[in-house]
């Protein structure tokens, strides 16, 4: 047999490797079932162990410790399934020294319906932080949570390999969910993601924190009476704190009594819209720290600020031991509309100093229940969740090496003949 037959089978035997890859996704998939706790299986754990990737797992309403280290590990494409979120408890237990009370390895999960008390455990549910691998997809919905170093700890992954930084889509959804007193509510640092409609009360120093990701969608969530720790007028602790790329949209979102500010722009927060929220008796309204690492192009407008302390504070030091000398750069209008503020004069401008300017203040509230202007910046599709795993992709990319690698043995095989 010559060499061009020879590679031709080698290329026919790679595309019926992948066709085994693909097949599952296209032609064949496993009938999916449900599993029950306790009636099937008496742990959450063991009925983890035992289900496939499509199952739901139904929990029933009752007490469920933790078992280890990482707590409940969801390692399979599943849905975990509680009762309700009142009764449907999970606690540490008696394993003092868990880490996290359920943590996410897997792609498309969804985890909804539990009442976690972390008992000062890191995290309450963490999806995974990992260069390789980082779960996408996965859907955290309806649960409360309390009493956590983090309620939901959700990192996604960057990329390296052209020698410029790429932030990997995580298409995570955060919705519904109760998360109070905590010291953080949510670290969120997964690209294309969504936080919405959750009610993230009472923690002890942050509501949210927003870090090291694009494109996040943060919308109609209750961020009310966080910052609690002694405040001295220099921490972090608040509502919202952006840093660290961008762009973020803040949309919608009502941000109230927190201690310290109600968004606060700290490290090279660029590309940033923060519109339609009302934003109300919190220490500052918006917070712009003196940092090492400014960022520019974000805009505010068309939200309330209301009986803040003070509606905007500029050039805070955040770090005494840094070098700072930059503050991001936020507009507080967008050329055409600026905000309602509560004092303001009706000069004609609202001006907080003579680089921070609303050139179009407004005199009546904005009713953010309604549809505001959208930024010309916000993505015109939603993202969608791609159909093949980033794991099901790397045994693809694994077949083409092989193959080619293949191919390279034969042509010097010939040669050698």
């Amino acid at each position: 047999m010559g060499t061009v037959s020879k590679s031709f089978v080698l290329v026919i035997v790679a595309l019926f490797l992948t066709s085994l890859v693909l097949m599952p996704h296209a032609t064949v998939k496993a009938q999916s079932k449900t599993i029950a706790v306790p009636d099937d299986y008496p742990t959450i754990q063991s009925a983890i162990g035992n289900s496939s990737t499509g199952d739901t797992i139904f929990v029933r309403a009752g007490n469920y410790s933790v078992l280890g280290y990482d707590g409940i590990l969801i390692d399979k494409s599943i849905s975990l399934v509680g009762e309700n979120s009142q009764n449907t408890v999970i606690t540490v237990g008696q394993y003092r020294y868990a880490r996290d009370a359920i943590h996410i390895t897997a792609d498309n999960v969804t985890v909804s319906g539990f009442y976690i008390d972390g008992g000062g455990i890191q995290m309450g549910i963490d999806i995974e932080d990992s260069y390789s691998h980082v779960p996408i997809g996965c859907k955290i919905i309806g649960n409360s949570i309390h009493n956590c170093g983090v309620a939901i700890d959700a990192y996604g992954s960057t990329s390296t390999l052209t020698g410029q930084i790429k932030y990997l889509p995580s298409y995570l959804t955060i919705s519904g969910n109760i998360l109070s007193g905590n010291d953080r509510g949510i670290y969120m640092s997964a690209s294309n993601s969504t936080v919405g409609g959750n009610i993230i009360d009472s923690n002890s120093d942050l509501g949210m924190i927003v870090d090291d990701c694009v494109f996040l969608n943060v919308y109609n969530n209750t961020i009310s009476n966080n910052g609690l720790d002694p405040y001295d007028g220099n921490g972090t602790g608040g509502g919202i704190w952006l840093r660290w790329w961008g762009p973020f949209y803040i949309n919608r979102n009502i941000v109230t009594g927190n201690h310290g500010y109600g968004i606060g722009f700290e490290e090279f927060c660029n590309n940033s819209t923060v519109w339609g929220n009302e934003i109300s008796n919190n220490d500052f309204g918006i917070r712009e720290y003196l940092v090492q690492d400014g960022g520019s192009g974000n805009v505010v407008y068309e939200n309330n600020f209301i009986d803040n302390q003070r509606q905007v504070a500029v050039n805070q030091t955040l770090y005494s031991a840094v070098k700072v000398s930059q503050v991001d750069v936020v507009a507080l209008d967008n050329g055409k509309v600026g905000n309602y503020w509560s004092d303001y004069k009706g000069s004609g401008v609202y001006m907080v100093d003579e680089n921070n300017i609303d050139h179009y203040p407004l005199n009546q509230q904005v009713d953010i229940s309604k549809t505001v202007s959208t930024p010309s910046n916000y993505p015109s599709t939603t993202p969608t969740v791609p159909e093949f795993s980033s794991r099901t992709i790397s045994l693809l990319l694994s077949i083409v090496l092989a193959t080619a690698g293949l191919l390279v043995y034969h042509k010097r095989k010939t040669k050698t003949v």
